[in-house]
């Protein structure tokens, strides 16, 4: 398991997800273009707007991912059942994902691995 503080560091290194890189931008956009009449998108985006945050995109694509396009969270590796304005309510130092759910999440919409997967995968062929 890894934390979301954890995620959130590699993510913020990653060449294509990190902190100089525009894609995270470009994805967090896509996905409101999904769902441009839904409700619950729009106040999610209002509210994470009004946060002291609202300047971290990765965090917003993150809470994106787990509370609206279903990439599970734990808590002492039990599933998580969160409501999405748990996400801007709450800070979140006490939830995992899985690095597995994270690569078939990730997978599944043909977005890349963060660079921890990445080399977690490479390392194992490393002898």
């Amino acid at each position: 398991m890894i934390s979301f503080e954890e995620l959130h560091h590699f993510m913020m290194l990653d060449v294509f997800y990190g902190v100089e890189s525009k894609a995270t931008d470009s994805i967090i956009n896509s996905i409101y273009r999904e769902y441009p009449e839904n409700p619950l998108f729009k106040n999610f985006s209002r509210r994470f707007y009004l946060l002291p945050c609202k300047e971290d995109n990765l965090r917003h694509l993150l809470y994106l991912w787990c509370g609206f396009l279903g990439l599970p969270t734990y808590r002492e590796k039990q599933l998580l059942q969160w409501n999405r304005d748990d996400y801007l309510d709450h800070w979140t130092e006490d939830f995992e994902l899985s690095p597995d759910d994270i690569k078939t999440f990730l997978r599944k919409r043909s977005w890349p691995l963060p660079i921890f997967q990445r080399l977690r995968v490479r390392s194992r062929f490393v002898v």
